[in-house]
């Protein structure tokens, strides 16, 4: 990092992870995300819903997104056993959220997000991040470990908010 260090530090850069990080980025909020680049085993695409369209939009990604997607009007479940079956639109959102969403090749999925916040300004350091306990002002608090400071190249008196964008690990838990 340079002299100054991040105001945020995100654990995670998955979707969540990686679309906090182009939000602050936009917004000129110094970010620098861990990345372990490590996925779950089972790594499926992603059925996406209406309300992340204007977040697309926002970032100005959506056209990106929908090169790389398919783009769909409503969902349908299915139960394997002939149950019963449902299926809906999404014109039940007009006039509040797009009537389409998308399913998208979740790996392309978390390398355009990633993209998007380094094009935006994000930092991102190839390390699995070290958290231990400590304090802030007299009460108990999770902070990067001493070798992840100086892995990210963070001032050891440096105090970003962290925040957990592990998923399913929940870090912080």
């Amino acid at each position: 990092m340079s002299a100054t260090s991040p105001q945020v530090v995100i654990v995670g850069a998955g979707p969540a992870g990686c679309t906090l990080a182009a939000l602050l980025a936009q917004r000129g909020i110094g970010c620098l995300v861990f990345d372990d680049d490590k996925r779950p085993d089972l790594l499926v695409g992603e059925s996406l819903i209406p309300g992340v369209v204007p977040v697309f939009r926002q970032l100005g990604i959506e056209e990106r997104v929908a090169q790389m997607a398919t783009r769909k009007p409503g969902a349908s479940f299915f139960v394997t056993d002939g149950g019963p079956r449902l299926h809906f639109s999404f014109k039940n959102v007009e006039g509040h959220l797009p009537t389409y969403a998308f399913n998208t090749p979740r790996p392309e999925f978390d390398n355009l997000l990633r993209t998007r916040a380094e094009e935006l300004g994000a930092k991102f350091v190839h390390a699995r991040a070290e958290l231990e306990a400590g304090t802030s002002n007299g009460e108990p608090a999770i902070q990067l470990s001493a070798r992840s400071r100086e892995v990210a190249g963070l001032k050891p008196d440096a105090k970003p908010l962290l925040v957990d964008c592990t998923g399913r690990s929940r870090a912080f838990a």
